[in-house]
């Protein structure tokens, strides 16, 4: 539950509040047994980071959700692509370049060839609407209220 009121909270821009949502799940003990959900708030909470530009933060977030996935086996495709992406992006310097990059990350989540894997992995975070937006310089928000009309 704290994981979609998180989501939630990520959907209509409140970062910092789905931030503390975030951190509620990675400071509860009882959640181990259920590591799929603390794999997703390690990768949310790098979004996060990337909306409220905390780009100080990304590089150590990275090396934290890298080392929690490794530990726990969890470094699925999905989980290695996207943590490639947020690396490649932590190096960019123009916007032109990251630009690119979101197109790049949209166009290779929707085209994601394995279903079993991405009805796993999208069904925590929609990542896809979330690239999306990016790469159209949209509001999360925005996509995801025109995807609920169709």
């Amino acid at each position: 539950m704290q994981f979609k009121i998180a989501a939630v909270y990520f959907s209509i821009g409140e970062f910092h509040t789905s931030l503390k949502w975030l951190n509620k799940i990675f400071n509860d003990s009882t959640i181990d047994n259920q590591e799929d959900i603390v794999s997703y708030a390690h990768l949310v909470s790098l979004l996060i980071h990337f909306e409220i530009k905390n780009d100080d933060f990304i590089a150590q977030a990275l090396k934290i959700t890298q080392r929690y996935l490794k530990a726990k086996n969890r470094m699925y495709e999905f989980e290695n692509y996207f943590l490639k992406f947020v690396t490649k992006m932590t190096k960019m310097e123009g916007e032109i370049d990251k630009e690119e990059l979101w197109n790049d990350l949209y166009m290779e989540l929707v085209n994601y060839q394995d279903p079993n894997l991405k009805r796993v992995a999208f069904e925590y975070f929609d990542f896809i609407s979330w690239a999306e937006s990016k790469s159209q310089r949209k509001s999360f928000e925005n996509i995801l209220q025109k995807k609920a009309l169709i």
